[in-house]
C-alpha cells in the first residue's frame, strides 16, 4: 500500500518523553501532511475534538488521561479512525486486554524505522478498507474524501463545493437507502434549505460525476445513491 497517501492526512501524536517525541515528530513529518502533538492525555483529547484528525498514535503512559483512556474516548466518537498505541514491554498485557478499542496495532519501544513503517502500512490498509481516504463510486470513478474531489475516467479532476461534498457523503453513508429531505436540510444546509437550491446542487453534482452518477431522485421524499 502506498504510504504517499498519508501525505494528505493529519496525525495526532501524544508522548510525554520529550526526547523520543522530538525524534518521532521529525519522522512522522516525513509521512503526514501535519502532526498534531500533545504531551499529555488531556491535551491529546482536546486536540482530537478541535482538529481534523485522520490517524492517532498514543503513548500508553501519558500524564492525566493515559493513552488507553484517550483511545476509549476517541472510540466513543469514531469506531473507524486508526489508533496505534506505543508501549514499553511491561505494558503489552494491558494492550492485549484492550481488544474492544480495535487498535490497528501497537509499537513497543524502542521504535525502529522499520517497525514504524510496517505500522503505517497497516494504517493505510485500514483507512482504505474503511473508506476513510477514498471511495469507489463506480468502476472508473473515485471520490477523494480528503481533497473533496472526484477523479477517474474523465478529462480532469472535479473539485466539489463544501455542500456538494456533504450531500454526496450523506448519500454514500446511507448507500442504497433513501435520505429524506428533512435530513438533507439539517445535515447539508444547517436547517435553512430551499428546494430550488437543493435541485441546483444535485444538478451540478450530476454534471461533475458524469455518466457514473448514481444519484436517484425520490419525488417529494429525498434522494439515494443506488
Amino acid at each position: 500500500m502506498p504510504l504517499t497517501l498519508l501525505k494528505r492526512l493529519t496525525v495526532l501524536y501524544a508522548e510525554d518523553d520529550t526526547v523520543l517525541a522530538e525524534s518521532m515528530r521529525r519522522t512522522l513529518d516525513l509521512f503526514f501532511a501535519q502532526v498534531h502533538y500533545a504531551e499529555n492525555g488531556d491535551q491529546a483529547w482536546a486536540l482530537f475534538q478541535q482538529s481534523q484528525i485522520h490517524a492517532v498514535i498514543l503513548d500508553v503512559r501519558l500524564p492525566g488521561l493515559n493513552g488507553l483512556d484517550v483511545a476509549r474516548k476517541i472510540r466513543q466518537q469514531s469506531r473507524e479512525v486508526p489508533i496505534v498505541i506505543i508501549s514499553g514491554y511491561q505494558d503489552v498485557p494491558d494492550l492485549l486486554a484492550a481488544a474492544s478499542l480495535h487498535l490497528v496495532d501497537y509499537l513497543v519501544k524502542p521504535i525502529s524505522f522499520d517497525k514504524l513503517n510496517a505500522v503505517l502500512q497497516k494504517m493505510v490498509e485500514h483507512l482504505l478498507a474503511c473508506g476513510l481516504i477514498e471511495i469507489e463510486l463506480a468502476p472508473g470513478l473515485v471520490y477523494d474524501l480528503v481533497s473533496k474531489s472526484v477523479y477517474g475516467e474523465m478529462p480532469e479532476v472535479q473539485l466539489l463545493t463544501a455542500k456538494e461534498a456533504l450531500f454526496l457523503e450523506l448519500l454514500l453513508k446511507h448507500r442504497a437507502k433513501p435520505v429524506l429531505l428533512g435530513v438533507i436540510e439539517h445535515e447539508v444546509y444547517n436547517d435553512e434549505m430551499t428546494l430550488a437550491a437543493l435541485r441546483n446542487l444535485v444538478l451540478r453534482l450530476r454534471r461533475k460525476l458524469g455518466p457514473h452518477s448514481r444519484i436517484e431522485t425520490l419525488k417529494d421524499v429525498g434522494y439515494l445513491w443506488r
